[in-house]
């Protein structure tokens, strides 16, 4: 959204404000950058959740040893790891996938399973889970 904020802001500027003499930048900016706190609150209450919202830490011992799919999404694990945020009322599945030539050695953090796929309550303070890869032998 920056890279449109900033292009709307050039062009408003280019054609001399015309009609646009409301046009407050810095409040776009502000809401852009703490969207995520406004729906998630909104979303919070419309679904009944009364849990609180956690981070949930996702990374894999080598990025091109698998992928995890968590609940309905495959996130980017190819820096090796990723956040998203969880509401506690519900648990998150995590699915760990490994690419050709690599097997599924186990998880890591919340849980020391060697099962694929796992189920984890999200709890106060977040949770983290490492799916390890290695090459198959």
């Amino acid at each position: 959204m920056e890279s449109k904020i900033e292009e709307y802001d050039r062009n408003l500027q280019a054609s001399g404000g015309g009609a646009r003499i409301d046009w407050d930048r810095e409040y776009f900016e502000d809401f852009y950058e703490n969207r995520a706190g406004y729906i998630t609150a909104y979303l919070g209450g419309e679904f009944g959740l009364s849990g609180s919202l956690e981070q949930v830490r996702l990374s894999v011992s080598d990025p091109a040893g698998g992928t995890v799919l968590l609940n309905t999404i495959r996130p980017d694990l190819s820096s090796g790891s990723w956040s998203g945020m969880y509401y506690t009322d519900y648990p998150v599945t995590a699915d760990a996938c490994p690419a050709p030539g690599y097997v599924f050695a186990g998880w890591e953090g919340e849980t020391d399973s060697q099962e694929s796929r796992i189920r984890i309550p999200v709890r106060e303070g977040g949770i983290s889970l490492r799916a390890v890869f290695r090459e198959d032998s």
